[in-house]
């Protein structure tokens, strides 16, 4: 799914003397951080516009729980082309787990908007030290969406097969990183309509998700994410 950016992953926290020492930085968020990307379809032409933000930080017990926001445009900044949506990250004693609401396109969630929705998920997880070979869990996202009762849409999105592919060194307009590459196979399931994908993810730990793509069953490239800017806010 082309929004598993889902899927700017990250740790490091320090904010108002809150730390989580079993946190320990491999991708970075803190307060003030921002990232701005652009997207591309298969022909290598400007779809849109993404740019996410730490809006705050918070401790839940011995967790940290991040809260981002993440807006979204057209390749030209119309209406119908804009959409919002905030999300939240979870530091869990070295583990990050985020939720996969973001693997839903964002013109899917758009037109569920005035629906009832209710989704149920297994967290994606990523552990604070990554090295090539490793295999990670996988993750599991079912929404429900009906209107007056009646079932409209039942989808499951299942990512599987995730693997610490390996290191590269990759440059974008926002500079040049070492990166750790991560692969997975996404299956999605609408009951009369399946679909089976792949995609790779470029993680920094200097700027956290510095370019994903996805791949159709095919392996043919479908989209890609490209990171254009990131602030730490200092």
């Amino acid at each position: 799914m082309k929004h598993l950016f889902l899927v700017l992953i990250v740790f490091v926290f320090i904010q108002k003397g809150i730390t989580q020492d079993s946190c320990q930085p491999f991708f970075p968020i803190a307060s003030g951080y921002m990232w701005e990307y652009e997207e591309f379809d298969k022909k290598d032409e400007l779809t849109g516009t993404n740019s996410t933000a730490v809006e705050s930080i918070r401790l839940e017990g011995e967790n940290v729980v991040y809260t981002l926001k993440a807006v979204s445009d057209g390749p030209k900044k119309k209406e119908k082309n804009h959409y919002e949506n905030t999300f939240t990250y979870t530091c869990d004693h070295g583990v990050l787990k985020m939720s996969l609401e973001n693997m839903i396109p964002n013109e899917t969630m758009e037109g569920m908007k005035d629906m009832e929705m209710e989704i149920n998920q297994t967290e994606m997880i990523i552990p604070s030290q990554l090295n090539v070979g490793d295999k990670l869990d996988n993750a599991t996202i079912n929404m429900k969406v009906s209107s007056n009762g009646m079932t409209i849409m039942n989808m499951t999105v299942t990512v599987s097969n995730r693997v610490v592919e390996k290191k590269e060194s990759i440059t974008t307009d926002s500079g040049t990183y070492d990166c750790v590459v991560i692969s997975y196979t996404t299956n999605t399931d609408m009951g009369i309509v399946k679909r089976t994908g792949s995609g790779r993810e470029w993680f920094s730990p200097i700027a956290g998700l510095v370019k994903s793509e996805t791949y159709d069953k095919n392996g043919a490239l479908e989209y890609k994410r490209v990171l254009k800017s990131f602030s730490t806010g200092s």
